[in-house]
Order: structure tokens, then C-alpha cells, then sequence
């Protein structure tokens, strides 16, 4: 350790900025290959955002770098954009205030912390969903027993660390469209905006899925009498639900209802 597989390197123990050293050498190689002294800023910009910016992109999707090497890839790219012919001029604006769409003031860069971030939104999204076999491997280790949102670790991977430091962030603006009902009664959102368990204060919570208040004919009135008010019992009464389907994930700021990295990266930088 530490060796490089499939682009990405693999390591044991702390996470250190040397781990990216190629990636930063990879960039600046690329820079000695194009003469600046032949660009105008507006042929600077095109190669920054498309060629440039874009090279971290696949070991973003992998490890979340330090904020040392994030920095680093920043003040590779400002640089390019400013200084002219390997001479250092005047950096007219901070690498971070150039990362905004053209129309709130920047030139269409998007900040690799901010990406980093969404990536990150990608990976909590496929653990919810649970279709594949590093989620089942994750909830297994994980959040066997409790609610992935309750879920902590001891001694937690990098990975698991990411997935918490993204979690908050996400979990709001993720809606369950229930199916046979396998989804948490109180802790998903599923029936509001918001948990039942914020809805409804002082009561006792215990652990219940949704397919406990379905019945052949609806929903089970009764049973949910037991332990929300009225004016809820009214809104899930109006929520769909097909037991022949599993429960499904919709991603609101997608139109779609799917997750897109673009989307997640209009919600985190903000």
C-alpha cells in the first residue's frame, strides 16, 4: 500500500493528500502542452471548464480528496485562466466566485468541493436504494437493525464517513412511493414533507413499516387512529400504494424523479 487500481488508489489507513499527487501532475502536465500565448481568456475558459476541470472528475466519484488537494486543483485551474505565458499576473477573481453559472455572476466552473459533495449525494442514493450488492454489503455492516439515518460505526470507513457527512443533506430531498410497503413508518418520508416522527410530538414511536397499515381494501384507519391525528390520517389516505410493486425512490429536484449528479450539484452548492 498505497498501489493504484482501476485509476483510483488504494490505501490503508489515513488519507493523505500524496495519494493525489498524480492527479495534481497529471493537470499541470497537461498545461505545459498548450500555449497559452496563443488563447484569448475566452479559448482559457473553454479548456478550462471542458478538458481541465473535467480531469478530477472520475477520482471524485471514487474518494472525497482533501481540502488540500481540492485547493491545489483550484489554484491549478485559476491559474491557467489569469497568468499568460508562465507569467503570474493579476488573479482578477478568487477561483471559488468563478464557480456559479454565468447568470449569478461566474463563468460556468463548478467547484470540485461542490462536485465531490454531489458524487457523494450519489453514493448515499444507492445505499437508500439498496439494488445492488455494495448496498446490501453496506446495510449489512452498517445499519443492520437500525434506520440508516441512525446509523453510526465505530470504526467507520472512509466511505461509510462520506455517506455520513452527505446524509442530512439528501435524506430531505428524497419521497418514497410505496409499494409492498418495506419502508420505515416514522423515519422515511413517504406520506409528508417531513418524517412522521416530526409531525407527531410526544407520543411513543415504536418501529413500524407501512405495510402494517395496509389491508386488501386501503389503508387500515383504525389502526392508524392508534397513533396520528386526524388531519395526517386524511393526507395518507389520498397516498397511493400497489403491493404487487416494490417501493420506489423519487429524487424531487429531478422532473424525472430520478437522481442526476447535476441536480444534486443545484441543491448541495447552494
Amino acid at each position: 500500500f498505497p498501489f493504484t487500481y482501476l485509476g483510483a488508489p488504494i490505501y490503508k489507513g489515513r488519507r493523505l493528500s500524496s495519494l493525489f499527487d498524480g492527479l495534481v501532475a497529471k493537470m499541470r502536465d497537461l498545461l505545459g502542452h498548450w500555449s497559452t500565448k496563443m488563447l484569448s481568456f475566452g479559448g482559457k475558459r473553454v479548456l478550462a471548464r471542458h478538458v481541465l476541470s473535467s480531469l478530477p472528475m472520475y477520482l471524485l466519484q471514487v474518494l472525497s480528496p482533501p481540502k488540500a488537494v481540492i485547493t491545489r486543483l483550484g489554484i491549478i485551474c485559476n491559474s491557467f485562466l489569469w497568468d499568460c505565458r508562465g507569467e503570474k499576473r493579476l488573479h482578477w477573481a478568487a477561483w471559488e466566485k468563478l464557480c456559479f453559472p454565468t447568470d449569478e455572476g461566474g463563468l460556468g466552473f463548478r467547484s470540485f468541493k461542490d462536485m465531490a459533495r454531489a458524487f457523494a449525494a450519489k453514493l448515499w442514493w444507492h445505499f437508500r436504494s439498496g439494488d445492488s450488492i455494495w448496498a446490501e454489503f453496506m446495510h449489512a455492516k452498517y445499519s443492520n437493525g437500525c434506520h440508516p439515518l441512525a446509523a453510526s460505526s465505530v470504526r467507520p470507513s472512509h466511505t461509510w464517513r462520506r455517506l455520513e457527512a452527505i446524509r442530512s443533506l439528501v435524506e430531505p430531498n428524497i419521497r418514497w412511493c410505496v409499494g409492498e410497503g418495506l419502508v420505515d413508518f416514522w423515519k422515511d418520508r413517504w406520506a409528508l414533507n417531513e418524517p412522521l416522527e416530526d409531525v407527531v410530538d410526544g407520543a411513543e414511536q415504536p418501529h413500524f413499516l407501512v405495510s402494517e397499515f395496509l389491508t386488501n381494501e386501503g389503508w387500515d384507519e383504525v389502526r392508524l387512529g392508534q397513533w396520528l391525528p386526524d388531519s395526517v390520517i386524511t393526507v395518507i389516505k389520498d397516498v397511493p400504494f400497489d403491493v404487487s410493486q416494490k417501493d420506489r425512490l423519487v429524487w424531487l429536484p429531478s422532473t424525472s424523479g430520478l437522481f442526476t449528479v447535476k441536480s444534486a450539484w443545484e441543491v448541495l452548492r447552494q
